[in-house]
């Protein structure tokens, strides 16, 4: 399939001549995933295009070299696979496609072919990637960099791409409306890789509280990030005027974008996600992080993949439950010994421990590759569904 792609383009004539066009024009047109409403459009202009991609060659980014081989996982209507076709086509890089919904096995099968060295993709991608790269001896030495986004990395995941095959993780951060990555972490400290990383020269980044007055850099002090720059969006396609409030506010005179992230950010400008601000769970009064839960639940050596979404509850408004999919689905694990195990390290109040247990054989993801909370949500209070899940 990938010789045969090849060689249709091989057999294209090279195009002379550009077409005039004008740097404002629109190139493309993605889609936000639609996780927390209804996808909205984000139209990227060539200037944004032009301006993003380099950004993506620096050293302190993904580091896109012409001594590169490129894998973007990323899926192409996905933030145009986070610019990084366009940024290794500027660097001379080799770039490997690998289709419509490969499997994790054809990944892996693609890094040792094609001598990959740097790759991109979500951070299930990387769970199934590593789950079928210790199923055989594949020659995966050339991969150095693995690059994850969209949600926090596991750090088991982390330490073993590190210690099982010698692979740096970088944590990116970014959105549809940031025309994808917009700060990399690229740190070796397993301790400090759950961090989003410092931005890049053209963004700037500021913290809001709820009445939007901007909350001190301190690494304690958790709002609203709020975003503007050289590719950050002011609107979405074809939206009505009156609807931009609602995720654009003024300030100085420009548009910046609220990006739904609760964060905190230390006095070095490093930003650190606490959770989605329609994933963060209200329980009591009190807010419980669902990605912090997740891989907490993750680092049990059983345990796959994991997501933690709120329902409702009559007396505490929100109560946290887990689902959780097994490495093996074949082994016998309990509820209890998962409460246990996050129990045993000293990381949460009790109260923040999941009401509920459900082990299911693929938790269900976005066409990105994310987990969909909107559906799990769904689920989790559907009285028909939860009986049909067990949580023994």
């Amino acid at each position: 399939m990938f010789e045969a792609f090849d060689a249709l383009v091989n057999s294209s004539d090279i195009e002379s001549t550009l077409p005039p066009l004008k740097e404002t024009d629109p190139a493309i047109i993605c889609y936000t995933s639609g996780t927390t409403g209804h996808p909205k459009g984000v139209t990227y202009t060539h200037r944004t295009d032009f301006l993003h991609s380099p950004m993506l060659l620096q050293r302190d980014t993904l580091g896109i070299s012409s001594t590169e081989t490129v894998l973007p996982v990323v899926p192409m209507f996905h933030i145009s696979a986070w610019d990084t076709p366009f940024a290794s086509l500027m660097a001379g890089a080799k770039l490997v496609l690998p289709g419509p919904r490969p499997r994790s096995v054809e990944l892996v099968g693609l890094v040792e072919k094609e001598k990959v060295t740097l790759a991109i993709g979500a951070r299930t991608v990387w769970m199934d990637f590593l789950h079928a790269a210790h199923q055989k001896n594949y020659d995966i030495s050339s991969l150095k960099t693995v690059v994850t986004g969209g949600t926090e990395p596991p750090r088991s995941l982390v330490e073993d791409f590190s210690k099982s095959f010698g692979i740096r993780t970088y944590h990116a951060w970014g959105m549809t409306e940031t025309e994808a990555i917009s700060s990399v972490n690229t740190t070796v400290d397993f301790n400090n890789i759950s961090r989003q990383g410092v931005p890049p020269l053209g963004l700037e980044i500021e913290m809001l509280d709820d009445d939007d007055k901007p909350l001190p850099w301190d690494g304690k002090s958790m709002g609203e990030l709020v975003v503007t720059g050289a590719w950050v969006v002011c609107s979405y396609f074809r939206q009505k005027p009156e609807d931009a409030y609602k995720k654009f506010i003024e300030r100085d005179g420009r548009a910046w974008l609220r990006t739904g992230d609760i964060v905190t950010i230390d006095p070095s400008g490093s930003i650190k996600i606490v959770d989605r601000k329609k994933d963060l769970i209200k329980s009591g009064g009190e807010w419980i992080s669902s990605v912090d839960l997740e891989n907490a639940i993750m680092l049990h050596e059983a345990v796959l993949e994991a997501a933690v979404v709120g329902v409702p509850d009559d007396r505490w408004d929100e109560r946290p439950v887990a689902f959780v999919s097994m490495k093996d689905p074949s082994r016998k694990t309990s509820a209890n010994e998962i409460m246990n195990f996050l129990k045993t390290q000293n990381r949460f109040p009790n109260w923040w421990l999941p009401d509920e247990i459900y082990f299911v054989e693929e938790i269900q993801k976005t066409s990105t590759g994310k987990f969909d909370k909107k559906g799990l949500r769904k689920t989790a209070t559907h009285s028909n569904v939860q009986a049909k899940l067990h949580s023994t």
